[in-house]
């Protein structure tokens, strides 16, 4: 999957291309907007929370940090003289009980951090562009640029990256 990003000037000529991508195949899910509050979005599908926050890339290194740091925690009790004797079994439930409360933790502190793949579009955003993310087929992104930039010139295509990004 692929997430490709466009910058529209106005929320009339957003809900355009929505219709034309709809009408087209793409539905509501595959599509979303951020913009500042001034936009009026009316029925215009809002972007996913994975789009618009770092929910899924903090849920990964905490996740990450979490497991890596009840494992260690878990093999110094085991090796430390006069600490618990632990099986092979305890520590695997450790490392998975810290890989779980970690990303739960981290996930929750990133949904109110700006996602850094947007971070970029922040000060066009700011000064009234919409951003219209729409995620596709790798074999479908040529057929999506048409729809949006030939159709609607004034739409500008402003990058693409991978909607599922490699693990931290």
């Amino acid at each position: 999957m692929s997430k490709l990003y466009f910058l529209v000037p106005s929320a009339t000529v957003t809900e355009q291309i929505v219709t034309d991508l709809q009408a087209a195949g793409y539905d509501g899910s595959s599509i979303g907007i951020i913009a500042s509050d001034r936009h009026a979005r009316g029925d215009l599908p809002t972007a996913r929370a994975t789009d618009a926050s770092d929910v899924a890339d903090a849920s990964k290194r905490g996740a990450l940090a979490g497991g890596s740091a009840a494992l260690l925690g878990g093999l110094a009790a085991a090796v430390v003289p006069g600490g618990i004797a632990v099986g092979g079994a305890v520590l695997a439930a450790a490392a998975l009980a810290g890989t779980a409360l970690g990303g739960a933790i981290a996930g929750a502190l990133g949904l109110s951090a700006p996602n850094e793949e947007i971070a970029v579009f922040e000060r066009a955003i700011e000064e009234g562009d919409l951003l219209l993310i729409i995620h596709c087929d790798e074999d479908a992104r040529e057929r999506v640029k048409q729809i949006v930039v030939d159709r609607h010139p004034q739409a500008a295509f402003s990058g693409e990256d991978d909607a599922i990004p490699p693990v931290v």
